[in-house]
């Protein structure tokens, strides 16, 4: 499910609430919860390959499973079911320590070869949300609980990637492709958030109402992002990209009360200004709702926007700036798989040093 939330709860938490034993904090007073919404929107489909877009993963495989489940996004307004080439995931990690999240965009490139670009951004997403559904969002506070030690590992960000393409490299489903990818882990207990980045997808941190920081994309050159790859002997040519997980770029802070963090693919930033962005984010929070709701609204927005935007060539894109700065000529949007994840941080405080459960 991809509209909820994660946070630390006291013993006067509602009779419905899920709880486990207690793990023993020494002095846990700020609890911070997530509440994530999720949008995209693929290409129409009279502008794909159809052939391309049709291999797809055998319906009983576990990729195609979650995959299907994490795209049953509740609250969703827009009426896409298509990610296209982009993917992305929201998993809760182990202990109920915090949540991480991922937004992947394959390389339309690997069509003309045959291969279906969304298997590996799809794949890789999913070996990312797994190894996050077994490790701990960074070091806890809490260290043993009432059976014993904690038994999951941390898993940074940098870790999570390196280890979720290293799966998608012996994974026999996965022929041949590439992709960018952006994974973001959010501690419950500290607040911390760390990220990493490689690729043109980024994220933007809105906090107190302005842009507190947006991630710069990575590039080789012109629209050619930094991407990990899965070349076969028989397709490697001279020139083709293989950038590893340690090139990514990492970023981390600790989060506030009201902070909003907007992950996207280029479908997003190619069509969006970053103010409008900021702006579209403002709109969403005049809304009467519960922060779930806002999220949610928010990520429907944004990806209805740019959908708008990259139809439109009379109105100048951020990609059409670009070009032009290298000399090169486009008028108006470009057209892509456009997705977007939202999460709002709310803070609680709890000033009592006892053993605090989890849910």
């Amino acid at each position: 499910m991809l509209l909820f939330s994660v946070r630390v709860i006291g013993p006067s938490a509602p009779a419905n609430a899920i709880t486990r034993k207690a793990f023993y904090s020494v002095s846990s007073t700020r609890l911070y919860r997530f509440h994530v919404g999720a949008s995209f929107a693929g290409k129409p489909v009279e502008r794909r390959d159809k052939g391309i877009a049709e291999i797809k993963f055998p319906p009983t495989s576990d990729i195609a499973t979650w995959k299907k489940r994490q795209l049953n996004v509740p609250g969703k307004a827009l009426p896409s079911r298509d990610p296209g080439q982009d993917m992305f995931f929201v998993q809760e990690m182990a202990h109920q320590t915090g949540m991480a999240v991922g937004i992947a965009d394959g390389v339309g490139g690997w069509s003309d070869s045959g291969i279906n670009p969304a298997l590996f951004s799809s794949a890789l997403m999913y070996y990312g949300a797994r190894l996050s559904e077994h490790a701990v969002a960074g070091e806890p506070d809490f260290v043993e609980s009432e059976s014993g030690p904690l038994g999951s590992k941390e898993l940074t960000p940098k870790d999570c990637l390196r280890s979720a393409f290293k799966r998608v490299e012996a994974d026999r489903l996965i022929e041949a492709g590439s992709s960018t990818a952006l994974i973001m882990t959010l501690n419950a207990q500290s607040g911390l958030m760390r990220s990493v980045n490689l690729g043109d997808s980024g994220f933007m941190l809105i906090r107190n109402g302005v842009a507190s920081h947006i991630q710069p994309p990575q590039t080789h050159y012109f629209n050619c992002p930094k991407q990990l790859s899965k070349i076969p002997g028989p397709m490697r040519q001279q020139g083709m990209l293989e950038d590893t997980p340690d090139a990514a770029d990492s970023w981390s802070t600790t989060l506030r009360h009201g902070d909003f963090l907007i992950l996207y693919t280029d479908g997003i930033s190619d069509n969006v200004f970053p103010e409008e962005l900021l702006t579209i984010a403002k709109l969403a929070l005049r809304q009467e709702g519960t922060e779930l709701q806002q999220a949610q609204l928010m990520a429907d927005s944004v990806v209805n926007y740019a959908q708008q935007c990259m139809y439109n060539i009379d109105r100048v894109s951020p990609f059409e700036r670009e070009a032009a700065q290298h000399r090169k000529r486009w008028a108006g949007g470009k057209e892509d798989d456009a997705t977007v994840v939202v999460v709002c941080v709310s803070e609680e405080v709890d000033s009592l040093e006892r053993a605090v459960p989890l849910v």
